[in-house]
């Protein structure tokens, strides 16, 4: 059976079609874990007021940064699946550069080394967090944890629960 070349270069474009999603399905596999290693040298913690919890900490973006009260003496415990939904707050890049925003006490700022050998910013020895679920800045949505294990932090270090 002859083939027509019109049969033919539609069954290279549904193929090259095919191929193209199936490349966007894998990168956008991959955006939807929420890579926790973020890409600038250089990272803001600042200060804003979130809902009715009052100021609160925020990375770069503005995104609500969180401590897991399990974390003990400044360690983090949460890896694996924790990791997918509470990206830690990670350093990278060649200069490693911290900076602070107005009413953010730099004496309370630090740093931890997790398991992997990256470096977690703390915060008052808390390993800190975003979470997966908040889209916009300004949202916590992750106090909302009902076991209380996931809270906000005040720029005084105090966990806002």
């Amino acid at each position: 059976m002859r083939r027509s070349r019109g049969s033919e270069f539609g069954r290279r474009r549904l193929t090259s079609l095919l191929g193209v999603l199936a490349l966007g399905g894998l990168l956008l596999g991959c955006a939807s874990t929420n890579t926790v290693r973020r890409t600038e040298s250089a990272y803001a913690i600042g200060v804003r007021r979130v809902g009715g919890l009052g100021r609160v900490l925020v990375d770069s973006r503005g995104m609500t940064l969180y401590i897991y009260t399990p974390d003990h003496q400044g360690q983090s415990v949460c890896y694996g699946m924790c990791i997918v939904q509470w990206p830690p707050l990670l350093l990278s890049g060649r200069e490693q550069q911290l900076v602070t925003g107005t009413g953010v006490d730099r004496a309370l700022v630090g740093l931890v080394r997790r398991a992997n050998g990256l470096l977690q910013v703390t915060y008052h020895r808390w390993p800190l967090y975003t979470y997966r679920l908040d889209k916009f800045p300004g949202e916590a949505t992750g106090e909302e944890d009902d076991m209380g294990l996931w809270q906000v932090i005040s720029p005084s270090g105090q966990p806002i629960s």
